[in-house]
């Protein structure tokens, strides 16, 4: 399911924001930019993450920011590393923060589908010392081909 959500052009690397809002403004654009979302996405998203945090605590701590599927056209995965790591509140734990050096901004057209994206998403980020090579790549390419890596090793399961 992620392998199919994945386009290099929703990536950027190196990201250098202030704030979680500018990660998910700058992500929820390309999104836009390349009709995988509608216009609203990026404040239900915003609105979204205040009622429900998204950070995750993981080797390399990441955030999966989404909105409701109703604000998604087709399915995409925009990713973004982050030049410095900026604060996302804790999944089930919004009283404590994380310092979030990944995020996945998530466009799903099908509610059916999140708890299994998600779930593959986190198998994903529990891929060792993989993941980290994501923060250190150079090229869109590059990553695709970590992921895809994580794939073959069992790390995303269809």
């Amino acid at each position: 399911m992620i392998k199919d959500m994945l386009d290099e052009r929703l990536f950027v690397l190196n990201l250098e924001v202030n704030n979680r809002k500018e990660v998910i403004e700058n992500l929820g654009r390309k999104l836009l930019d390349y009709g995988y979302v509608k216009e609203g996405f990026i404040e239900a998203v915003l609105e979204r993450e205040e009622k429900s945090p998204t950070g995750l605590p993981t080797l390399v701590p990441t955030a999966l920011p989404h909105a409701d599927a109703k604000y998604s056209l087709k399915p995409g995965l925009a990713m973004a590393t982050l030049k410095k790591p900026v604060r996302f509140q804790e999944m089930g734990n919004p009283k404590k923060t994380l310092k979030v050096e990944l995020v996945f901004l998530i466009a799903l057209n099908d509610p059916k589908k999140e708890v299994l994206l998600l779930k593959q998403l986190v198998q994903i980020l529990h891929g060792g010392e993989q993941i980290k090579r994501i923060l250190c790549v150079q090229n869109s390419s590059k990553v695709m081909e970590i992921l895809f890596d994580l794939e073959k090793e069992g790390g995303i399961k269809k």
